[in-house]
Formats: structure tokens, C-alpha cells, sequence
């Protein structure tokens, strides 16, 4: 089991590949919303069925939303200058930084006793759980993943994506720190992630009625939301 629960933690990360590098919008969007269920699963034990399938069923629902919006997307969009590969590697180089921070942090934790270890609810962490270091690492993974999309946005998609991956970070951060599986927690990420997948949705939909697409910025950086001329706005209506 152990074994299992971090190999999804693991498939978040390259979810989070997938949704940032992919060149079709639609593949983006799989990968993003695969990593948001995986990382419901990525706990050691696991949630209560009923906060599970709230947690789960939100990405799904998220993703589904999404799916539908960009039916009329074109193919490819912009993506991670780095590609997939690159996106990667980068990952995994994130993703074993995060992991040996986990394990020094946990053996620290134990050093210091158990006193400190409750005050702080890591437990997880101090006992050197595989699990609790592999959702570190893959935390880290996905912020390094985001950087890009959220601080330089050139697509208003990836933007949304990227911010939906800072979301699943935090969860995973969360699940690994605390003393167990916090189904409260659990209820409230589901309902986040199908609330930002919703008006993402809504987002997407607006920004493909318009000339210049999911298109934030064109290659040389210069904006392009909010610059439409008249004579564009007139084509688009008679289109």
C-alpha cells in the first residue's frame, strides 16, 4: 500500500507536467485535473470514504467543466517554453529536493523529541514516512511547475492551471503535516477545486469568443487582452 500511495503521489507531479508542457489544451487540462484526483488518494491512511468521494468528485467535475469549455479550442496553445521533457526534468529535480527536505525535517523532528513533534503535528514526517516525504516533494514539484504560467502569464488557461496546482500543493503540504487524514479538509479542497475548475470554465468560454483566444500575451510579450479595436470587435460580431 505504502508503495502505491506514493506512486500517486508521484502522478500528481506529472499531471502537473502534462498540465503546464502539453501542447493541446485539452491534454493540459486531463493532466491538471488527473493530478487534482490523484492527490486525494496521496495520504497515509487514506480519508473517510464520504470526504473522499466529495474530494475526488470535485476534480472530476472541475475537469469535465473544463473539457466541455475548450470543445472549440484550437489544438495547441502556449505552453512551457521548456516542453515536456524539460518540464520534466525540472520536476523531478524539485520533486527529490522537496523529498530530502521531508526526511531531514523528519529526522530533526524525531531528534527533537516527542513533545515537539505533537506541538508541531508532523508526526508523519518524524516517523519517516514514505508517504508524508513523497507529498513534500511533490509539492515542491508543483510549484516549480506553476512559477512560470502564474508569475508570466501568457495563456489565460495555463494561468488557471498553474493556480490550481499552487491549490494541490497546499493540500498535499497540509495532508503531510498534519496528525492523520482531515476530512474537513478533504470537503473543503473538493469544493475549491470544482469552484475554481467552474469559473475557469466560465473563463476559458469568454476568452475564446475573442480574437486573440486563451492568448494572454503574443510571442514578443506585449498584451493582448483589452486591446481589441472597433474593427475587430465588428468582425467578430458579423463571424
Amino acid at each position: 500500500m505504502t508503495a502505491l500511495l506514493v506512486g500517486l503521489a508521484i502522478a500528481v507531479a506529472a499531471g502537473g507536467v502534462v498540465a503546464v508542457a502539453a501542447p493541446n489544451p485539452r491534454h493540459a487540462v486531463l493532466g491538471a485535473f488527473a493530478a487534482a484526483f490523484a492527490a486525494a488518494f496521496a495520504s497515509d491512511p487514506l480519508p473517510d470514504p464520504a470526504a473522499l468521494v466529495a474530494r475526488a468528485g470535485g476534480a472530476v467535475l472541475a475537469g469535465w467543466l473544463l473539457w466541455v469549455a475548450l470543445r472549440h479550442a484550437p489544438r495547441a496553445t502556449d505552453r512551457s517554453a521548456l516542453g515536456l521533457p524539460g518540464s520534466a526534468a525540472v520536476a523531478m529535480v524539485a520533486l527529490v529536493a522537496g523529498w530530502f527536505v521531508a526526511l531531514s525535517l523528519g529526522t530533526q523532528l524525531a531528534a527533537a523529541g516527542q513533545d515537539a513533534t505533537s506541538a508541531i503535528a508532523a508526526a508523519a514526517l518524524a516517523s519517516g514516512s514514505p508517504v508524508a516525504a513523497a507529498a513534500i516533494g511533490t509539492s515542491f514539484a508543483l510549484v516549480v511547475l506553476a512559477a512560470s504560467p502564474v508569475l508570466v502569464p501568457r495563456d489565460g488557461l495555463r494561468l488557471g492551471l498553474g493556480a490550481l496546482l499552487l491549490m494541490i500543493a497546499t493540500e498535499l503540504v497540509v495532508g503531510a503535516i498534519g496528525g492523520g487524514p482531515d476530512n474537513g479538509a478533504a470537503i473543503v479542497f473538493g469544493v475549491l477545486i470544482a469552484g475554481t475548475g467552474a469559473a475557469l470554465a466560465s473563463i476559458v468560454t469568454l476568452m475564446l469568443r475573442q480574437p486573440a483566444g486563451l492568448a494572454l500575451r503574443d510571442p514578443q510579450g506585449h498584451e493582448l487582452v483589452g486591446h481589441r479595436t472597433l474593427d475587430d470587435a465588428a468582425k467578430a460580431d458579423r463571424g
